[in-house]
C-alpha cells in the first residue's frame, strides 16, 4: 500500500501535510529543510514520495513526544547542532559559496558540456542520415522519397504544350 502524496503544485503538497500533522504551512516547510526533503514534479503532477513522507511522520511524532526538532536524528547523523555559533559558521561557509558562485559555475558548465555532446551527437547523426538516407526507418524514408517526387520537374511534352498554348490563342482571338 503506498502512502504517497501528490499534488498539482509543491503548495498542496505543504497543504495535505499541514492538515495530516495539523500544523502549520510554515512548520512543513521548515521540516522540509531540517530533512532535506522536497517534492518532485513528474508527469505535470507533484509528488512526495513514501520515504520522505515516513521521515516527516517521525519528525511529526518525535516532537509530538516532547522533544526538539534540534536533536532530532536523520540518516544516522544529528540534524542540528546544539551550538548557534556552529549554525550560523555553517550558513556563512554556504552562502559565501553561492555568492562567489563556484556551485553555480560547477552546474552551468556541467549543463553546457552536456548541452554540447548532445548537439555534436545530432550533428553527426544527421550528417550521416543525410549522407545514407537508405539507414532512416521504412516510414521516415518514405516521406523522403515522396518529397522528393513533390518537388522533382515534371517532364514536359513540347508537343503537347505547344498544342495547348495555340488553342488558348485561338479562344483569345475568337472572343
Amino acid at each position: 500500500m503506498t502512502t504517497e502524496i501528490q499534488g498539482k503544485n509543491k503548495g498542496e503538497i505543504v497543504e495535505q501535510l499541514a492538515e495530516k500533522f495539523q500544523v502549520g504551512t510554515t512548520t512543513i516547510y521548515a521540516r522540509f529543510k531540517i530533512l532535506g526533503v522536497q517534492p518532485y514534479k513528474e508527469n505535470g503532477q507533484y509528488y512526495l514520495n513514501d520515504h520522505d513522507l515516513a521521515e516527516m511522520g517521525k519528525l511529526n511524532d518525535w516532537i509530538a513526544e516532547g522533544n526538539t526538532i534540534e536533536s532530532f536524528q536523520t540518516k544516522g547523523a544529528l540534524v542540528q547542532s546544539e551550538s548557534s555559533e556552529m549554525e550560523q559558521l555553517q550558513e556563512t561557509i554556504q552562502l559565501e559559496e553561492i555568492e562567489e558562485g563556484h556551485q553555480v559555475n560547477q552546474i552551468v558548465s556541467v549543463a553546457q558540456q552536456i548541452a554540447a555532446g548532445t548537439l555534436i551527437a545530432q550533428n553527426i547523426l544527421t550528417k550521416q542520415f543525410i549522407e545514407n538516407p537508405e539507414s532512416l526507418p521504412p516510414d521516415l524514408l518514405a516521406q523522403v522519397n515522396q518529397s522528393r517526387e513533390a518537388i522533382a520537374p515534371k517532364s514536359i511534352n513540347p508537343l503537347h504544350l505547344a498544342n495547348q498554348l495555340v488553342s488558348r490563342y485561338q479562344q483569345q482571338l475568337a472572343a
